[in-house]
């Protein structure tokens, strides 16, 4: 045995000065625009003093705001262990639930590191964005066996208190892992549950407006053993809202404003049984979405094998699964896999580069943002894909601290350069969508018709259209003050496509053309058919 005294983790009391954090404007979860970001990467290659650091993104508010997010999502921010298996950057190997990671302070002296966090959040409210934390509750960087040797565990705090109680242990000593992180914290056990409970209403009064829990099916279990029970509405997943009103905090449903907290579920974890829990976590529970994700990739990189159903259901909010879809987060990348770049410019196992052909790489990228921007549903992008960052095809990026993470945002100053198009594009799309908030109204669904290319509806009885992996194109109209139809194609070819009649009096008008190098345009159509390129998305507007 080793004597950790030297690098366990321990407190220090220190009166703090306090900061009043500004409000931000209220508004339902599913108008949200997540950005996902590690506080490291966001300002690491900013030529600023305090790069790098919770003031770094606190001077970087206001590019956020220009991106176009209005909640930034930032991976863990508590102390972790920074060398579990390695260098661990990420920080997904928590040590303590109610302090920050003091490595991201600009001034790491004792009592200014909450200060500094609280100045960063009223920073971001000024700028009317909302943060969400990454909280990790599933497991810790605690309780994990050395080689395999039940006499030989990494013991800091949770474990020295009580092992058995915090932890799920065999009676042989090993501790179970469906985390895949070396435990399994004992979500069930009074002690653990209060743990969580005290550690989220720490962080509502430090001004955060919502918490993405990692691995949350962990948080479902109700057996004490190791045993494994999952239970939707006796477990912590179920008793989230009743444990925290009781505290006075209030957790709000995805189409719910004012004042209250929002709440997002990674619906499944590493490995055992019933692992997979899409869609049966309990409102006001949002979920992360992979149907979507992987649906959205597959009409770009394998268009033969995703059916127009498949599409428009991922365009509906998944409300096959979610009900009216505000429950979906749709996303396509998050910092797990490949970014956004590399999966459509490297040959690999679910990555695509197209041959090579730059050209089909960028409008793979631009269609991919429009889909993920288009669906009903809470969309949430890496801040890194906004600027076309690349890892340098490391699709598992979490031990590296270095160039392949941090994010470096003066590419897109050229604006013929792929970080220059991909940006400008980003920032476009995303405030399409702000102008079109019908695009997430909970009527969004009944107001649609979809159309073939030749101008006919697509009857929803029609399976040898919508059932066919060939039927590679896919056209609606959304109806409202001012109708939009849209058009995407996975096709090889160009494709004929009839426009349903405008209302009298409108016309239709070209808006976005993605296989267009400016895909962004304003043009009146002088009649009701275009010609739509291969591989695009075209948006118009009734006008």
């Amino acid at each position: 045995l080793i004597d950790n005294s030297k690098w366990a983790i321990k407190s220090v009391f220190y009166p703090q000065k306090d900061v009043e954090i500004s409000k931000v404007i209220p508004r339902p979860f599913n108008s949200e625009i997540i950005g996902e970001v590690h506080i490291k990467d966001l300002t690491q290659n900013i030529n600023i003093p305090e790069k790098g650091t919770y003031k770094g993104a606190m001077r970087f508010a206001k590019n956020i705001k220009n991106l176009g997010i209005t909640m930034v999502e930032f991976l863990p921010l508590n102390e972790f262990d920074s060398k579990q298996n390695g260098t661990n950057h990420w920080g997904y190997m928590p040590l303590g639930y109610f302090t920050l990671a003091r490595k991201y302070a600009y001034d790491k002296s004792f009592g200014n590191l909450l200060y500094e966090f609280r100045q960063m959040i009223d920073e971001f409210h000024k700028n009317d964005i909302k943060v969400c934390l990454d909280m990790v509750y599933n497991h810790t960087g605690e309780g994990g066996l050395v080689n395999h040797n039940v006499d030989d565990a990494n013991l800091f705090s949770y474990a020295l208190i009580d092992n058995s109680s915090y932890y799920k242990v065999y009676k042989n000593g090993y501790y179970r892992s469906n985390s895949g992180c070396g435990n399994d914290f004992n979500i069930s056990n009074d002690g653990a549950l209060n743990l969580i409970v005290y550690s989220l209403e720490f962080w509502v009064n430090q001004g955060v407006d919502a918490f993405r829990f990692d691995l949350a099916v962990g948080l479902m279990d109700v057996d004490p053993s190791a045993n494994v029970h999952f239970d939707s509405y006796e477990s912590f997943v179920g008793k989230i809202t009743e444990l925290l009103a009781k505290r006075g905090i209030k957790v709000n449903k995805p189409n719910e404003s004012g004042k209250g907290i929002h709440i997002i579920a990674e619906p499944w974890t590493c490995c055992g049984k019933n692992a997979y829990q899409i869609g049966n976590f309990p409102e006001p529970w949002a979920q992360w979405n992979d149907i979507a994700r992987e649906g959205i990739k597959k009409d770009s990189m394998d268009p033969f094998s995703i059916t127009p159903r498949q599409l428009r259901n991922i365009l509906e909010g998944s409300h096959d699964i979610f009900g009216d879809g505000d429950r979906s987060i749709n996303y396509v990348y998050s910092h797990d896999g490949f970014c956004l770049y590399d999966n459509n410019t490297v040959s690999a196992y679910k990555a695509n580069d197209y041959g090579g052909d730059a050209d089909r790489q960028l409008i793979a990228m631009k269609k991919q943002i429009a889909l993920l921007l288009l669906a009903k549903g809470t969309p949430m992008l890496q801040i890194g894909d906004l600027i076309a960052h690349s890892k340098k095809g490391n699709s598992n990026s979490y031990n590296q601290d270095n160039e392949i993470n941090h994010l470096d945002f003066s590419k897109t100053r050229n604006p013929d350069s792929v970080e220059g198009q991909i940006y400008n594009f980003s920032r476009r799309m995303i405030n399409f969508r702000k102008a079109h908030p019908f695009l997430t109204d909970s009527a969004y669904n009944k107001n649609i018709t979809y159309y073939k290319p030749d101008g006919s509806i697509a009857q929803d009885w029609d399976g040898s259209y919508w059932n066919n992996i060939r039927s590679n194109i896919m056209c609606y109209k959304v109806d409202s003050q001012d109708s939009l139809f849209i058009s995407t194609s996975s096709d090889e070819n160009s494709i004929d496509v009839v426009l349903p009649e405008p209302k009298p009096g409108k016309k239709w008008h070209l808006v976005c053309d993605t296989s267009q190098e400016d895909s962004f345009c304003y043009v009146k159509m002088k009649e009701n058919k275009f010609l739509q390129s291969p591989h695009s998305i075209m948006i118009f507007e009734e006008r």
